[in-house]
């Protein structure tokens, strides 16, 4: 017999979302622990920065610079959260494998970079972020609560490539690197109807599966392990 095509392989690592974006910028404001004593200079310099890169990414057709509101904030498990953000003009055009970069609209954030995150799933008007909290700026996300205003610009990436010729595409992901499979799942079960899809998805423990119920109903089997054993 002919040996089943593998289309596509799809990665996501725990370091791919949130974690790496997360430690990197939460440790940026504080190697320039010294000049944030000078409030006036710190202000000026991280708001220079960011007005830079918004500028930047802002020439890309198709990215969106707007103000956000939190529907909900879940906590899943111990420091992970999945939020809400009703976003209509990006959910219409994101794509999977894309990400956002978020900012919460008060002056408690003044003094700190935006923060990128994947998109983990995209429903209706609406955008969900599933994220860890590593540091200060991800901690004041976790306490949003809805009505919030969150400032967004994205989508930013390129995304996956999902071909409607494929026989077989199979994720892999563990940890926080599962982000942005629910969405690229829902979007290949969409596009290629014959396919087989498959997931294997690992954790540290049980309790930190998230989203194989959700991959499951999208039409992939799925496979998962922790390094615990508990699974």
């Amino acid at each position: 017999t002919t040996p089943e095509r593998l289309s596509t392989l799809f990665w996501g690592i725990t370091n791919a979302n949130d974690i790496m974006g997360a430690r990197l910028c939460d440790s940026f404001p504080w190697s320039l622990q010294p000049a944030c004593q000078q409030k006036t200079f710190d202000r000026m310099f991280l708001n220079n920065i960011e007005s830079v890169r918004i500028k930047t990414v802002t020439k890309r057709a198709g990215v969106q610079i707007t103000t956000t509101t939190v529907t909900f904030n879940h906590q899943l498990f111990e420091d992970s959260f999945i939020i809400g953000l009703k976003a209509p003009d990006v959910a219409k055009i994101a794509r999977p494998g894309q990400f956002v970069m978020l900012r919460r609209s008060d002056e408690a954030w003044a003094q700190r970079l935006s923060r990128p995150f994947s998109l983990c799933r995209v429903e209706h008007d609406v955008l969900e972020i599933y994220f860890q909290v590593h540091g200060e700026g991800t901690r004041m996300l976790a306490d949003c609560v809805q009505g919030d205003n969150i400032e967004l610009y994205g989508p930013l990436g390129n995304g996956f490539d999902i071909s409607p010729e494929n026989d077989l595409n199979i994720i892999v992901a563990g940890g926080m690197g599962v982000a942005p499979f629910p969405f690229l799942a829902l979007k290949i079960s969409q596009i290629c109807e014959k396919a087989r899809n498959i997931a294997f998805v690992g954790a540290k423990n049980k309790d930190h599966l998230h989203n194989l119920d959700y991959l499951g109903e999208v039409g992939f089997d799925v496979s998962a392990s922790t390094d615990d054993g508990s699974t």
